[in-house]
């Protein structure tokens, strides 16, 4: 220490000023007055501080990782992060600790890697450095993207009948899922003005009321995902994949051929004698 100061008067007091482990020791005071002497006995412990303000962490995610599957698939992912001052640093998922496995493995005053990966691993992740009870933080959201897939079907449909097609649809940041007819986007959804009416959630149905032959055709289903560039991230950018389907009324078919959506009419034998019929009156 610098040294052991002490005040004499009343409320009598001893100052180790900068203490430090040598200090430590079994300190006496000892009164004497006419009457006797009395005496206590206090120990002193010296201990190094807590060092909250020493923990830093030196290397931290950034506030956003995305890995693109349609970029790159790599065999792992990595998230640095590196921290001095520390006892330890953990790792949590959406708040909760996330266990080490064969798939999450940390390596010390390195960061987490993620062994295998899907889009479930995204979410919020946290580096937590901690000692003695006190700790510092470092958080990132992780977004690991999800082909998207559309696949559209449709039965065939009788004439004044209502029509369903349906589009299965998959991928990470879940897609949009949007119509499409004859190059024209479907956006009418009130029943009662239209004859179209799209249902959104899990599954994706476009539900044509009264069908007419004029209604049958290819259809395009679109399916969107919104996600963010990493190297750019303010720009906005997204997935796709569009699947096509025929709609059949009655004998009347059409075709999806390779140089895209094309309506061909095949009609059958009754129609066109029905078409004979109403000519001649």
């Amino acid at each position: 220490s610098n040294g052991i100061n002490a005040e004499y008067g009343h409320g009598r007091k001893v100052t180790i000023t900068s203490a430090e482990e040598g200090d430590a020791a079994l300190y006496k005071c000892e009164v004497t007055n006419t009457r006797g002497t009395t005496s206590s006995h206090i120990t002193v412990t010296v201990e190094e501080p807590t060092p909250t303000s020493d923990i830093t962490i030196t290397k931290a995610p950034s506030a956003l990782y995305t890995h693109d599957v349609y970029q790159s698939t790599p065999d792992s992912i990595f998230i640095p992060c590196t921290a001095t001052g520390a006892d330890q640093v953990r790792f949590l998922k959406n708040g909760d600790i996330l266990e080490l496995s064969d798939r999450y493995q940390y390596t010390a005053n390195t960061g987490l890697e993620f062994k295998s990966y899907s889009s479930a691993d995204s979410g919020v992740y946290q580096c937590v450095a901690f000692n003695d009870g006190h700790w510092k933080q470092k958080m990132t959201f992780v977004m690991i993207t999800a082909k998207v897939t559309a696949s559209a079907s449709a039965d065939v449909a009788e004439y004044r009948t209502d029509a369903i097609l349906t589009c299965n649809v998959t991928g990470y940041p879940y897609p949009d899922v949007t119509w499409s007819f004859g190059g024209k986007t479907i956006t009418n959804t009130d029943k009662t003005s239209s004859p179209y009416v799209i249902n959104t959630g899990t599954t994706h149905q476009l539900i044509i009321d009264n069908i007419a032959f004029e209604d049958g055709g290819v259809y395009t289903c679109r399916a969107t995902s919104q996600t963010i560039d990493n190297s750019a991230a303010t720009d906005d950018y997204s997935h796709s994949a569009t699947s096509d389907v025929a709609l059949t009324i009655g004998n009347v078919n059409y075709e999806v051929r390779d140089s895209g959506a094309s309506r061909t009419h095949i009609v059958g034998g009754s129609v066109l004698l029905l078409l004979l019929i109403l000519a001649m009156v």
